[in-house]
């Protein structure tokens, strides 16, 4: 059981939008100057609320058919070895990037800084809930057996590094797994599921607040045991109707889009794990910076038009970051660099 060529072009599809969702929100984030609180921004709310469960649920779709194809110990072996290398190579370059430019600024102070093995925390998840999702689905052909170890899953990627964006990311990665092993029969109310998540999406949005956000609450982030599991429960509703909607929206778009647009998307989803990583050391980390000097030599109140900053200058910024490093890309393929550090 495959990925056709075609379904392959839609999913990178998909990714591509959900990565240009990534820069987009950076952006918003990363050139405020700390003029506004960012967490309350409200195009950065909707991006937020679904783009990284979208991550997730792909992820989990795609890990379908790699366990249908090899058995648990080589399965595991190839989702460490695939994510695993890229982690730690992509670690040292970002450190090496990111010091770089503090030398360049005059910053000879230490080392080490300005990037972690932790950065990266979407491919720990991934890897944490690969691990646990194969054991689940390898050890045992019955279904309860099945449902009690993907259960007993949330307990072991809770002992990996990142483990409350594991846990968080858990749930839409088991949906994703779901969906692939039902698509036939869940395909017949694809339309319909995507409206009623559309919808269910714009109603809870008003709700989603900064304690919503797994950054900034985590998973135990309530006063009290009630508190958290309704934090959690609704932010992985939100999330979960989000990613529906997306994808829904993005079949929708995908047959009106010129075969241009529909390739660099494309372009951008095939990449999408170097996108992400890349954008540590040349958004995250430099970004903020060119933006500081700029407001220090160029005083402006962004709150005075902040739809212009949301809906016009930022999403410009974040197009031509998505060329950016995808020139970036190609020139690392180009200088042969790019097998060492992405593994591929």
């Amino acid at each position: 059981m495959t990925i056709t060529p075609t379904n392959r072009a839609l999913i990178n599809y998909i990714r591509g939008i959900a990565i240009f969702l990534m820069l987009l929100g950076h952006c918003i984030q990363y050139c405020c100057g700390g003029q506004f609180d960012f967490f309350e921004n409200e195009i950065f709310k909707i991006i937020y609320a679904f783009h990284m469960p979208l991550f997730m649920l792909i992820s989990g779709y795609l890990f379908f058919f790699s366990a249908r194809k090899r058995e648990l110990p080589e399965l595991i072996e190839y989702k460490v070895k695939s994510l695993l290398y890229p982690i730690l190579m992509c670690s040292v370059f970002n450190l090496i990037v990111t010091k770089g430019i503090s030398i360049l600024r005059g910053n000879y102070n230490g080392i080490l800084g300005g990037t972690s093995l932790t950065d990266l925390w979407f491919l720990w998840s991934v890897i944490a809930c690969s691990i646990a999702m194969g054991f689940a689905v390898k050890i045992t052909k019955k279904a309860i057996l099945n449902c009690l170890l993907v259960a007993f899953g949330f307990i072991f990627i809770s002992i990996l590094p990142c483990w409350e964006m594991n846990v968080y990311m858990y749930p839409y990665f088991i949906a994703g797994y779901l969906y692939a092993g039902n698509r036939e029969k869940l395909g017949k109310i694809f339309h319909l599921s995507g409206a009623i998540s559309l919808a269910a999406f714009i109603a809870m949005l008003p709700f989603f607040k900064r304690e919503h956000y797994i950054y900034t609450s985590g998973i135990l982030g309530g006063g009290c045991f009630s508190e958290n599991i309704k934090i959690n429960f609704f932010r992985w509703g939100i999330g979960l109707f989000g990613s529906i909607a997306a994808v829904w929206i993005c079949k929708l778009v995908h047959l009106v889009l010129t075969e241009k647009l529909k390739c660099f998307v494309e372009k951008m989803g095939e990449y999408s794990l170097a996108m992400y990583a890349l954008s540590v050391s040349f958004l995250s980390f430099l970004l903020p910076k060119i933006a500081n000097r700029f407001y220090f030599y160029i005083p402006i109140n962004l709150n005075s038009f902040i739809w212009l900053y949301n809906l016009i200058f930022m999403p410009i910024l974040a197009i031509v970051y998505s060329f950016s490093l995808l020139l970036l890309i190609k020139l690392l393929k180009k200088m042969k660099i790019y097998r060492l550090i992405f593994g591929k």
